[in-house]
């Protein structure tokens, strides 16, 4: 796990795929000057609402927002049926 509480590995291999895709998407700019391309950086967006939840408002952002309690607050058989709201959970993602 990271500062945040992530996964460092898939961390590590998400920044890593946007590196390659940022250096294919200079390549691609040079082979063609007309085209329009958009690179958006969601990874780098997202992890910071993690990394500052303070700031957003977050108190626990690794919990889930349905669940049958534990740390975080997840159970894969019955995350999202009805009677599986927790409202001591006020804020989640």
């Amino acid at each position: 796990m990271d500062s945040a509480g992530c996964g460092k590995g898939y961390n590590e291999i998400a920044q890593y795929f946007n590196y390659k895709l940022k250096e294919a998407i200079v390549q691609l700019r040079k082979d063609l000057p007309l085209a329009a391309i958009t690179y958006v950086d969601i990874y780098s967006a997202k992890y910071s609402l993690f990394l500052e939840r303070e700031k957003y408002g977050f108190e626990l952002p690794l919990v889930t927002c349905c669940g049958l309690g534990g740390e975080y607050n997840y159970d894969d058989g019955d995350c999202g049926t009805t009677g599986q709201w927790q409202p001591n959970i006020r804020w989640c993602m």
